[in-house]
């Protein structure tokens, strides 16, 4: 397997427990500027001060997450919500659609609810993630028709899950339905997230056709990436983008 870029840039550096103390998010910055990951995603109490810590580190986006993790607030407020970390100087935003209304098939209001959430964050300039908690939908006519909405709509990122669902973690098959319903098009992107905690998984979801990787595991992760790559089995020849087969 051949990535198109080093395994760290792919990966949302995700801490959204609620129980985290403030030594977990210092431990948690120091990797992220170890490792270079893509973006680091926090709990919002914490994301404006991140903001801040991270603007040294110029190749590191901040993200936060919008009605996490239930999503079913009015969208008024979801928009508020989202208004407040843009002002706050946020790089992208994973937001949690409403799904008890895509169970209820109410489309319109899906619809009206990513357009919405797309338009604000595209005007400010913002990536705007989706996050459709995958595994509670229960037919893949339903997943099919939700990939739809998201690109119909303009928003960024489809992404599989909060983390905090009952269902489990992000699942192959509705990362290789949703790349082969994109066909020649690069949107809507794929955020994997929720499970990912070695690097087997990791590389999995990217062959599957994710396009980003969200996980807490980022340093066990990417500790057991530079293992595989730097295996005697490898010869020593690997780059950060060759994995063996």
């Amino acid at each position: 397997m051949v990535l198109d870029k080093p395994l760290n840039r792919y990966i949302d550096h995700t801490l959204l427990s609620p129980m985290a103390m403030d030594i977990a998010f210092e431990d948690f910055l120091e990797h992220a500027v170890k490792f270079d990951f893509y973006s680091v995603c926090v709990s919002p109490y914490i994301a404006l001060p991140v903001v801040k810590a991270m603007a040294p580190y110029a190749s590191i986006k901040v993200g936060t997450v919008v009605a996490f993790p239930h999503g079913n607030i009015p969208l008024e407020l979801k928009l508020n919500e989202a208004e407040y970390f843009i002002n706050g100087g946020i790089n992208e935003l994973d937001w949690v659609l409403h799904y008890g209304e895509v169970l209820n098939e109410n489309w319109s209001n899906v619809v009206a609810e990513m357009t919405s959430m797309a338009r604000l964050c595209h005007q400010a300039g913002i990536v705007c993630k989706c996050i459709v908690e995958s595994t509670e939908l229960n037919s893949r006519r339903m997943l099919e028709n939700l990939f739809r909405a998201i690109q119909d709509a303009g928003v960024d990122f489809i992404k599989t899950c909060t983390g905090f669902g009952s269902g489990g973690g992000a699942k192959i098959e509705h990362i290789q339905l949703w790349n082969s319903l994109r066909g020649g098009s690069p949107t809507p992107y794929i955020k994997a997230s929720g499970g990912i905690k070695t690097a087997e998984r990791a590389l999995a979801m990217i062959e599957a056709g994710a396009d980003r990787l969200g996980t807490s595991h980022s340093v066990e992760v990417m500790d057991q990436y530079n293992a595989l790559i730097q295996s005697p089995s490898t010869g020593g020849e690997s780059t950060p983008t060759e994995i063996p087969a």
